[in-house]
């Protein structure tokens, strides 16, 4: 089988199983016969436990998330350069940056709305060096803005 996503693999369970649901029901009630359905329900039985098998799978070989998480000084690097981009930069840029660290927004009433962060962690062997050291000016995130002017994209043309 070749190489699935847990959340793929979730769907194809899922939908294997309603189709075994979907025969199961045929079949009581009396518009399937014995041989086709047996057959199929055997069939779809082995696809649910050959993806389940690979479900485990590839939990077991994803590290543990102690593995994986950034020391300490390393979310305080991050948090340090967020802070300064959320006072400091562009409404363009600060709006960039909520759109790739912000999953959702909740709303907790008329006047408060938590923000639940996306986080992803890469190995530690990918962290840049500048996360465990003060940053300065003109270092750090580099965010990139789809803002386009008020002219658009295209050459401007005359009008005919």
């Amino acid at each position: 089988m070749t190489s699935m996503s847990s959340e793929r693999l979730a769907t194809e369970i899922a939908k294997t199983e309603a189709a075994i649901e979907r025969y199961m029901t045929a079949f009581e009630r009396g518009t399937l016969p014995d041989e086709a359905f047996a057959d199929r329900v055997r069939e779809l039985g082995l696809t649910t436990k050959t993806l389940r098998a690979r479900r485990t799978e590839l939990a077991e070989a994803l590290p543990s998330s102690s593995d994986t998480l950034p020391s300490p000084a390393v979310l305080a690097a991050i948090h340090r350069e967020l802070e300064h981009v959320a006072e400091h930069a562009p409404d363009d840029i600060k709006k960039t940056v909520a759109r790739a660290f912000v999953k959702s927004l909740e709303v907790e009433s008329a006047t408060r709305v938590r923000p639940v962060y996306r986080v992803l962690s890469p190995p530690p062997d990918a962290w840049p060096d500048t996360l465990d050291r003060d940053l300065t000016e003109g270092e750090g995130v580099r965010t990139t803005t789809s803002v386009v002017g008020a002219e658009g994209l295209e050459p401007p043309t005359s009008a005919v």
